[in-house]
């Protein structure tokens, strides 16, 4: 008798203790109901822990409560499939028990590790379907899919925020069209909006006066609007993404509420408000955010405050208003900024504007927010338009005068115009004619504002249109800042740049550099020669520097500058085979520093370098000045704007330098480029105007 007493106690003590109960699945009908399913052929009782994973059975599978009004209580349920296998626990309609399902451990009580899903579809009239008296931890990549018509709030409430959740799913697809959030100062992981169990469009609301947290994405997917009427921020941590026919309306009453993004945006939906109140929507990110903005964004501020910066990846149309706090919105030719006619800009200054091409639809009076790297350089429009008109504009920070189209030469009384700078302004829809101001910063190195002008280039030469209506900007010193306007209303397309009636010594645009270039002088050396615009003071100092193999550019030799002349001229005794690059580092006598373009040279390998294209405007012949370490032919290729080649010929060069004259006299007018090729595939080229 006596072992047999204590096979009986043991017994009474595991059962008292409440040992962990795993499936094994054994009754082969998927039901918790089951005995036969669980380990020890019992269903799990009110103080045990519930393990379903693939301890015992293998792969993926979905384990079911009963149908009926029959409930059940656990301790704590763990779900934790191996990698690979899925595992759901279903609570399904069928069963109408309120609640289904209790789970009253401490702690963690209810886990869903990665690839565990907890779908809730209750067919319960009222009350809470899914008890869970304290922590409802769902793991990255686990998800909890509220499938039921009946309520959240107790459930959302015992969400965990550990490390570890904050990409833990929890899915909203009601058979309803409506259902109430509970938002107000909730923390979720991801939080995921649909439609496809109501298989019809479906209003997922929320209210409260309390932030709320999404730890990670913000998902809405088809037929679906997420509508707010929070009076307090909603902060979404990670993406927002949505779907094709939805709708994020981010005010549905009388608040000031605020969005905040710290992630990217990717679209395909409408974002937008109904009530009275004014959203925001910030970027706020602490790494460059995106925006692929294939829907539309209607009646709401789009706020941008990231030091890192945004770039669009689609184009992007501002309705209402674009309001800058902090960092750069960087856009290209195919993913423009777009201001709709009507819609308005603030806060752009030097460390937040538009790095980019920008568009304005409309007759009002605009400021371009623009710029490029850390120059804020806005260019305004006013005067009478069509609401139809469209413009782009794009600020430019490099010289026009070198810059192929464009060239130097002007008309009086301009003296000289700015060789840093330039803007791009095209009329795409329209003709209207417009006053443009355009901006002096501190880094266009004008030293007296009143005698700048606005320079309008109009295919051939720069046209002077008159300057008037200064505004003084702060001192920066020995420069001015501030903008100028053009006298009357122009035609507003082409490039524009500031200019100025006064010499390079009263007004520099700035202390100019004319030409940089390197060219092989021997076998063994190159030649490396700049001309200012005029002669310098002499406290200015000339650094050249070549790059190394890291491509690193080092100094190599240090050249003062004399007072008396323009002209400079070096030699580099130390050629490398392959490309050797040079750059010229200038510091003025106030201590500003501004580097010139990069000019090569080709060393060994039978390479040629075409140095100069001279002059930049010909009418009649191009004078090409080709240098190489070794006696050969090469083609010479001439190609028109489009990339059409109109001329191709041979050429003997001679070791080192040869000079080339190429007739042009019967070209039409326009752009042209030169490449020569030699017969080891090594090019060069140059650009040249034909007047």
């Amino acid at each position: 008798m006596k072992p047999l007493l204590l096979l009986l106690v043991s017994l009474f003590t595991l059962k008292s203790y409440a040992a962990f109960i795993t499936w094994d699945g054994d009754a082969g009908d998927g039901l918790w109901s089951s005995p036969a399913n669980w380990t020890g052929d019992l269903v799990p009782g009110m103080s045990d822990d519930v393990v379903i994973d693939n301890s015992v059975v293998g792969g993926s599978y979905t384990i079911s409560l009963p149908p009926g009004n029959t409930g059940f209580t656990v301790n704590t349920i763990t779900i934790a499939p191996q990698t690979g296998n899925g595992i759901i626990l279903l609570i399904p309609a069928s069963n109408t028990a309120s609640p289904a399902l209790s789970i009253s451990g401490n702690g963690d009580a209810l886990v869903l590790h990665s690839d565990a899903t907890l779908k809730n579809s209750s067919g319960a009239s009222s009350g809470s379907t899914l008890v869970i008296v304290n922590t409802f931890r769902i793991n990255n990549g686990g998800r909890y899919i509220h499938n039921t018509a009946r309520g959240n709030a107790s459930i959302v409430s015992q969400l965990s925020v550990a490390e570890g959740t904050e990409y833990g799913e929890l899915e909203f697809d009601v058979p309803g069209s409506v259902q109430t959030l509970s938002l107000t100062g909730r923390t979720y992981g991801s939080l995921i909006l649909s439609s496809t169990a109501h298989a019809g469009p479906v209003t997922y609301s929320g209210n409260g006066a309390s932030t709320s947290h999404i730890r990670g994405d913000l998902r809405i997917g088809p037929g679906v609007t997420f509508s707010l009427g929070l009076a307090a921020n909603c902060i979404i941590h990670h993406d927002l993404v949505q779907s094709g026919s939805s709708f994020f309306n981010m005010q549905n009453s009388t608040h000031n509420n605020l969005v905040r993004i710290l992630g990217n945006i990717n679209s395909e939906g409408v974002i937008t408000k109904s009530g009275s109140g004014q959203p925001v929507l910030e970027l706020n990110g602490t790494a460059e955010q995106t925006i692929k903005m294939n829907g539309l964004l209607q009646n709401a501020t789009i706020r941008i405050n990231n030091s890192e910066g945004l770039r669009l990846e689609m184009p992007l149309t501002i309705s209402s208003h674009l309001q800058f706090v902090n960092g750069n919105l960087f856009t290209d030719d195919q993913n423009l900024l777009i201001f709709a006619d009507g819609a308005t800009c603030s806060g752009a200054s030097g460390n937040a504007f538009v790095d980019g091409p920008t568009r304005k639809i409309g007759d009002d009076n605009f400021e371009f927010p623009i710029g490029t790297g850390q120059i804020f350089a806005p260019l305004s429009i006013s005067g009478a338009g069509d609401v139809s008109d469209e413009f782009t504009a794009c600020y430019k920070r490099q010289n026009p005068q070198s810059t192929p189209g464009l060239g130097n030469v002007i008309t009086a009384p301009v003296n000289h115009i700015s060789s840093s700078e330039y803007w791009e302004l095209v009329q795409n829809t329209g003709s209207s004619r417009k006053k443009i101001r355009l901006t002096a910063s501190a880094y266009s190195f004008a030293k007296n504002l009143q005698s700048l002008l606005v320079a309008r280039f109009d295919g051939s030469r720069w046209q002077n249109e008159g300057g008037t209506n200064f505004l003084q900007g702060p001192a920066f010193s020995p420069y001015v800042t501030g903008s100028v306007e053009s006298a009357g209303t122009v035609a507003a397309t082409g490039a524009f740049t500031i200019a100025t009636t006064e010499s390079y010594a009263l007004n520099p645009l700035p202390v100019k550099l004319i030409s940089f270039s390197a060219q092989l002088k021997s076998p063994q050396a190159a030649i490396i020669q700049w001309n200012l615009a005029e002669a310098c003071d002499s406290t200015v100092v000339f650094e050249l520097e070549k790059a190394d193999v890291n491509h690193r550019f080092e100094r190599i030799q240090t050249i003062a500058a004399l007072g008396r002349t323009n002209q400079y001229t070096t030699q580099d005794f130390t050629l490398s085979h392959g490309l050797n690059q040079y750059r010229l580092k200038i510091t003025d006598e106030h201590a500003l520093v501004t580097y010139s373009a990069v000019a090569s040279v080709k060393y060994g390998l039978h390479a040629t370098m075409l140095n100069v294209v001279a002059p930049a405007l010909v009418t009649t012949s191009a004078r090409l000045l080709v240098a190489t370490d070794t006696e050969q032919v090469v083609s010479l290729l001439l190609y028109d704007q489009m990339g059409r080649l109109v001329k191709k010929q041979n050429a003997s060069l001679l070791a080192g330098r040869t000079m080339i004259d190429l007739p042009v006299k019967e070209l039409q007018k326009g752009v042209y480029h030169v490449s020569l090729v030699n017969k080891h595939g090594h090019r060069s080229t140059g650009s040249f105007i034909r007047q």
